[in-house]
C-alpha cells in the first residue's frame, strides 16, 4: 500500500538546502519544519540543530577545517 503524498507547505522555498564550499568541502544546509537548521560536511550529518544559518554554517566551517 502506498502512502499519500505530502503536500509541499507554502514556504517551500525555505525548506530547499543551500550549500557552500569551505575549502575542498561542501557544506549543505537546511532549514527544517521546526524552523531549525541542520548542515552537513560532504554529505555526513553534522550533530546538532541550529537556530539560525549562521549559526549552522559556522559550525559546518568548524568541522571542515577539523576534516583538513
Amino acid at each position: 500500500m502506498s502512502r499519500p503524498m505530502r503536500q509541499v507547505p507554502p514556504n517551500a522555498s525555505e525548506l530547499i538546502p543551500t550549500t557552500f564550499q569551505a575549502g575542498v568541502h561542501t557544506l549543505t544546509l537546511a532549514m527544517l519544519q521546526d524552523r531549525r537548521w541542520t548542515v552537513a560536511v560532504d554529505g555526513t550529518l553534522v550533530t546538532g540543530r541550529y537556530m539560525t544559518q549562521v549559526e549552522a554554517w559556522e559550525v559546518g566551517v568548524r568541522e571542515a577545517d577539523r576534516l583538513g
